[in-house]
């Protein structure tokens, strides 16, 4: 039976069988047709130089079996759809997650859930950047936001808040600039955009500033508006709508409108004063914005705003008056700090918790319900503000005047005569005896 010749070519496929043992694909068939020729199995692990064992498997599987990675289960098995929500949930991040089922009493390391969560990283992506092109008829939408620029005012580089507003129809835009960002600036913004459009949308879409919104459900798409902000609204009889948190894409125009504000209007330039750099708003406005070519019409922004003014609500109201109750407690040095700026009051109330009622002009102080100091609202920053009457009478004799200093109202103390302290003359007469 040994001397039988089998003429079989050999492929250069090379497996590992069974024991280990390197074996090519030639063989296998080599192996298979010796078994039907009738050659024993021994006999063929002889003419061919490989174990029994291996002519005993292959002749078993009848050939060469494709190899198959065996099927192991995992701890985060049948966890799929709950991984997808929470990972479009928490924005991909996959150690919230991790955190999470630690918390469900399931432990695996932040990479186990990196790899469970993989699959869905395109997705999320894609999501974030898709978007859909939303037209407004005319009157229907305004869109704002605040943009920050650092200028050149005065010689120095001072950071400028730049309200913008835009008109969803028309692309029509208004800027304002401001010293800071907060509630009564949002107010004055909204306010001035009316005026210059000569009438209020049906819609303003907003940002989620807290100053507007108390909080906001990015899944379910529900916002609670701030108190006074709802006032507010409700007072010029326009409604509020909130942009999904963390998508500024969804008010698309106006983010467009802050970078064109901050790249064409002020970039680059210096002004003399902050009343040049307004004056130069409100000439590039007019002489540039409202003229520009739109591009996706053939038309321009002041153009198109004669459709839109018409659909316009009016606006025949005095300005909303907003007031902010604040509670405060006076410094060592006789001041309550209210928007970065310090506001003196009497010494005698050092230590104590004052009511601060600041108004659009003005930030009057009670204690107790009883008045105890006015000033007038000092737009500037960093700046102490002092009634020299609230400092009379301070034992140990000292009188506190105001003084400006490199842009700033100082505190400079000057001797008074105090009648609880007696002059050195008194002394030295008592003294003589």
């Amino acid at each position: 039976m040994g001397g039988k010749s089998v003429n079989l070519s050999i492929n250069t496929y090379s497996g590992l069988a069974g024991d280990g043992e390197i074996i090519q694909e030639g063989e296998v068939s080599a192996i298979i047709g010796f078994h039907k020729r009738g050659w024993k199995k021994r006999a063929i692990a002889r003419e061919l130089g490989v174990s029994r064992n291996t002519v005993k498997k292959y002749i078993k599987n009848g050939g060469v079996h494709e190899y198959h990675k065996p099927v192991r289960t995992g701890i985060l098995d049948g966890l799929k759809d709950w991984l997808e929500e929470r990972f479009s949930r928490h924005d991909g991040n996959a150690d919230v997650i991790r955190q999470e089922l630690e918390e469900k009493g399931i432990v695996v390391s932040l990479r186990t859930v990196e790899r469970a969560v993989k699959e869905y990283r395109d997705d999320l992506r894609r999501d974030k950047v898709a978007t859909v092109r939303f037209e407004t008829p005319p009157g229907h939408q305004l869109q704002v936001d605040f943009g920050e620029k650092t200028v050149s005012i005065g010689g120095e580089r001072v950071k400028v808040f730049l309200f913008t507003a835009k008109l969803g129809y028309s692309r029509r835009i208004y800027l304002k600039a401001f010293e800071r960002e907060n509630q009564g600036t949002w107010f004055a913004g909204f306010e001035g955009a009316f005026g210059y459009f000569g009438g209020i949308p049906r819609e303003v879409l907003i940002d989620n500033a807290r100053s507007l919104v108390k909080k906001h459900n990015r899944l379910t798409g529900e916002f609670e508006l701030n108190e006074k902000f709802k006032a507010f609204s409700r007072y010029w009889g326009f409604t509020p709508r909130a942009c999904a948190p963390r998508r500024a894409r969804t008010k698309g125009k106006v983010e467009s409108g802050v970078k064109y504000g901050k790249g064409n209007c002020l970039a680059g330039r210096e002004f003399s004063s902050w009343e040049a750099m307004e004056k130069h708003l409100a000439t590039w406005l007019c002489n540039v914005s409202d003229v520009r070519a739109l591009t996706d019409r053939d038309d321009t922004p002041i153009s198109r705003f004669e459709a839109e003014k018409a659909q316009l609500m009016s606006m025949e109201k005095a300005p909303y008056q907003q007031f902010r109750e604040l509670v405060r407690k006076v410094s060592r040095d006789s001041f309550v700090d209210v928007d970065t700026n310090r506001y003196s009051v009497p010494w005698r109330y050092i230590g104590v918790e004052v009511s601060v009622l600041v108004a659009d002009a003005e930030v009057v102080i009670h204690q107790a319900g009883v008045e105890i100091a006015r000033h007038p609202v000092n737009s500037g920053r960093y700046l102490r503000i002092v009634r020299s009457a609230h400092f009379d009478g301070i034992i140990c004799g000292r009188h506190v005047e105001n003084t400006e200093r490199k842009g700033e109202t100082e505190k400079v103390r000057r001797p008074v005569n105090d009648p609880l302290t007696p002059p050195l003359s008194v002394y030295e007469a008592a003294c003589a005896f």
